[in-house]
C-alpha cells in the first residue's frame, strides 16, 4: 500500500516536471515569435507615419492654394454683390420718390376734387333750401289769401244776412203799419158808418115821431105810437152801438194780433242778426285760430328749414373735412434716405500650422517569457499522494 502511494508519487512529480519543462519551451518560442512580429509592426508603422506626413504636407499646401481662390472668389463675389446693392438701393430710393410724388399729386388732385364736390353741394343745398323757402313763402301767402278770402266771405255773409234780417225787419213793419193803417181806416169807416147810421137811425125816429105829431094823434094811443118811433129808433141805435162795439173789438184783436206778429217779427229778426253775428264770430274765430295754428305751422317749417339747411351745411364741411383726411391719410410720409450699404471688409486670411513631424518610436516592447520550475511542478504533482503515504505509514 505504501509503495502504490510512493510510486504514485514519483509519476506524479515526473508527469510534473515534464509538463513544466514542455511549457517553459513554449513560452521561449512565442516570445521570439513576439519580437519578431513587433519589428515587423514597428517598421510598418513608422512607414505609415512617414507617409502620412508627407500626406498631410501636401494636403496643407493645396489647402491653402485652395483657400486662397476660394477667398479671391469671395471677395470678387461680395464686390459685385455690393455694386447689385447699390443699384438695387439707388432703384428702391427712386422708386419710393416717385411713389411719393404721385401720392402728393394725387392728394392735391382730390382736395381740389373736394372742394369743386363741397361747392357744388353746398350751391345745390342752398338752391334746395331757397326752394323749400320759396314753397314756404307761397303756402303762406295761399294761407294769408285763402284767411283773406274767407273772412271776406263770412264779412259779406254777414252783411246779407244783416241786409236779410233789415229787409225782413223793414217789410215786416211796413206789413205792420199797412195792416195797421186798413185797420185804423177800416175802424174810421165803421165809425163814419156806425155815426151815420145813428144819425139816420135818430132822424128816421125823429121823422116818424114827427109825422105822428102831424097827424095829429093823442091821448094813449098816440103816446105809444110816438114811444115806439123812440124805442125802435133806439133799438136800431143800440144795434148801431154793438155793431160798432164788436167790430171795434175785431180791429182791437187784429190790432193786437199785428203787434203780436210785430214782435215776433222783430224777434225773428233780432235773432237772425244775433244769429248772424255769432256766426261770423264762430267762422272769423275759426279762422283766427287756423290762422294763428299756420302762423306756428309755418314758423316750425321755417325754423326746421333753417335749421335742416344748417346741419346739411355742417355735413358738407365735415365730409369734406373726412375726404380731406383721407386723402391726406392716403398721402406716403416724406420718404427718408435708405440706409446705407457698408462696402464689403477684406476677408481675413486663414493662418495655418505647420504639419507636426513626427520622430521614430522606440520599439514595441516584448515582455520575457513566463517561466516556472520544473522541479516545483514535480512537486505539485507528487503532493496530491502525500496524504495517502501518510496515511498508510499511520496505519502500519
Amino acid at each position: 500500500m505504501i509503495l502504490g502511494a510512493i510510486a504514485g508519487a514519483v509519476v506524479g512529480g515526473i508527469f510534473g516536471f515534464g509538463q513544466q519543462q514542455q511549457a517553459n519551451n513554449n513560452a521561449d518560442k512565442a516570445q521570439r515569435d513576439l519580437k519578431d512580429h513587433n519589428r515587423k509592426v514597428d517598421k510598418y508603422n513608422w512607414d505609415e507615419t512617414q507617409r502620412k506626413y508627407d500626406f498631410a504636407v501636401d494636403g496643407l499646401e493645396i489647402r491653402k492654394r485652395n483657400d486662397d481662390r476660394n477667398i479671391a472668389y469671395q471677395e470678387a463675389s461680395m464686390q459685385i454683390d455690393y455694386q447689385d446693392r447699390l443699384a438695387i438701393r439707388d432703384y428702391e430710393q427712386s422708386q419710393i420718390n416717385r411713389a411719393f410724388q404721385k401720392s402728393a399729386e394725387q392728394r392735391f388732385k382730390q382736395n381740389g376734387f373736394n372742394s369743386v364736390a363741397e361747392q357744388s353741394a353746398t350751391r345745390q343745398q342752398l338752391r334746395a333750401h331757397q326752394e323749400a323757402v320759396s314753397e314756404l313763402m307761397f303756402d303762406e301767402t295761399y294761407s294769408l289769401l285763402d284767411y283773406f278770402g274767407n273772412t271776406t266771405g263770412a264779412h259779406f255773409s254777414k252783411a246779407k244776412q244783416l241786409a236779410d234780417a233789415s229787409f225782413n225787419e223793414a217789410s215786416s213793419t211796413l206789413d205792420y203799419q199797412k195792416s195797421k193803417g186798413s185797420l185804423n181806416i177800416k175802424r174810421n169807416a165803421i165809425r163814419a158808418e156806425s155815426q151815420i147810421s145813428t144819425q139816420n137811425a135818430i132822424v128816421e125816429g125823429m121823422k116818424a115821431a114827427g109825422k105822428i105829431s102831424a097827424a095829429g094823434g093823442q091821448g094813449r094811443s098816440a103816446a105809444k105810437a110816438m114811444i115806439g118811433v123812440l124805442a125802435e129808433s133806439g133799438a136800431r141805435q143800440s144795434a148801431i152801438a154793438n155793431t160798432l162795439m164788436f167790430a171795434e173789438n175785431e180791429i182791437s184783436l187784429n190790432l193786437g194780433a199785428l203787434e203780436d206778429q210785430m214782435i215776433l217779427d222783430q224777434t225773428m229778426v233780432l235773432a237772425s242778426k244775433n244769429a248772424a253775428i255769432n256766426q261770423f264770430n264762430i267762422e272769423t274765430s275759426k279762422l283766427d285760430a287756423a290762422k294763428a295754428t299756420d302762423s306756428l305751422a309755418f314758423d316750425a317749417t321755417r325754423e326746421n328749414i333753417d335749421m335742416r339747411n344748417k346741419f346739411v351745411l355742417q355735413q358738407i364741411q365735415q365730409a369734406r373735412m373726412q375726404a380731406d383726411l383721407e386723402a391726406e391719410a392716403q398721402m406716403m410720409l416724406y420718404p427718408d434716405a435708405l440706409p446705407p450699404i457698408s462696402a464689403p471688409l477684406a476677408l481675413p486670411r486663414p493662418e495655418y500650422q505647420d504639419i507636426f513631424e513626427p520622430t521614430q518610436p522606440p520599439e514595441t516592447y516584448t515582455a520575457a517569457a513566463a517561466y516556472s520550475s520544473p522541479w516545483l511542478a514535480g512537486a505539485s504533482g507528487a503532493m496530491p499522494y502525500v496524504p495517502g503515504i501518510i496515511d498508510a505509514l499511520n496505519k502500519e
